[in-house]
């Protein structure tokens, strides 16, 4: 922890936080409408019935809600936004090194071959 820093780290949480989020309701309606015939062993209340679409109301309004909670920390502690764009630009920086150095491209998936016991 940065000493002297915890409202910082509070702020920088929030953002991390708000954009993982946001992103996961925004894959679980691509999701829901990419493969709306996928067996699901469950599906929340509050389905929306558009355009002959089923798009999860619940994960809409989440996606909204989080998303807006997202652009409100960024917008009102610009060095929060600063700071964790530049967090994750290094991850992903660090990721994509990581994948060339073994000979893997971004987006392929590979299982390792190592068991657990």
């Amino acid at each position: 922890m940065l000493p002297g820093q915890a409202e910082f780290l509070g702020y920088m949480y929030a953002f991390g936080a708000m954009l993982s989020f946001a992103i996961v309701h925004a894959a679980v309606i691509r999701l829901r409408l990419a493969q709306p015939d996928r067996k699901r062993p469950y599906r929340g209340p509050g389905t929306l019935r558009i355009a002959g679409r089923e798009p999860p109301g619940f994960a809409i309004f989440g996606g909204a809600a989080t998303t807006l909670a997202f652009l409100v920390v960024t917008a009102v502690h610009p060095v929060v936004a600063l700071s964790g764009t530049i967090w994750l630009a290094l991850g992903i920086a660090i990721y994509a090194l990581y994948r060339r150095r073994h000979g893997l491209d971004l987006v392929t998936r590979r299982r390792s071959s190592w068991r657990s016991r």
